[in-house]
């Protein structure tokens, strides 16, 4: 990596490389050190596209393990590359699909960094699908906690994106939907109404995220 970075402005050499590691970028990318070097060619090649033109068909997969999700992540923050990332991770089926993604503990750190990535331009498009994937998951994906955390951070960000205060609907938050699990209480986003958006939902999951 610091070879890299310290022949950043050598664009030719860092082509080369990424051209010499193409079959095997996928390992690089799983790898505990390999992933460092992804990622730094990722800022540093002035081509980010190029890796991820090599890394689309195996993103879904890469964000569910413990190092390839740090790669996801970079791409998903690069400009360049983050509409790619997006549309790929959001069109994919089980087993990698976007709410199975969100349901794992490092596919969750992608699906937040996915969110967090969006912008005001077709951000809110974007996290409104990211809502209805997350709603229409299978019950034992919405069990998991790291599918709270994911849903509450898009339920947050369709507020932030539409600029708009968003109304207290009380009655569309059913106490029922919570349930004891693991010395705790899993929140069911089915029971609530997810076509309307309420800071209900967020306040009640937050508080349950910190028991």
């Amino acid at each position: 990596t610091h070879l890299i970075r310290q022949q950043y402005e050598e664009k030719e050499l860092l082509a080369g490389l990424i051209s010499t590691i193409e079959e095997n970028i996928e390992e690089l990318s799983k790898d505990r050190y390999g992933n460092y070097v992804i990622q730094d060619l990722i800022e540093y090649s002035g081509d980010a596209s190029a890796v991820v033109r090599l890394l689309l068909p195996s993103l879904p997969r890469l964000s569910q393990h413990r190092f390839g999700n740090y790669v996801v992540q970079k791409l998903l923050f690069d400009s360049d590359t983050q509409p790619d990332v997006v549309e790929t991770l959001l069109d994919v089926d089980s087993p990698c699909s976007f709410a199975e993604i969100a349901a794992t503990r490092f596919g969750s750190y992608v699906a937040k960094a996915l969110v967090e990535s969006l912008d005001e331009e077709n951000g809110i498009a974007i996290a409104r699908r990211c809502r209805s994937i997350l709603s229409n998951a299978p019950a034992h994906l919405r069990q998991s906690p790291y599918y709270h955390e994911v849903f509450v951070a898009v339920e947050s960000a369709v507020f932030s994106l539409t600029d708009q205060p968003a109304p207290w609907f009380a009655s569309s938050v059913d106490l029922a939907a919570l349930s004891p699990a693991a010395g705790g209480v899993i929140l069911q986003p089915a029971a609530l109404s997810v076509e309307s958006e309420h800071l209900a939902f967020i306040s009640l999951a937050e508080k349950v995220l910190r028991a």
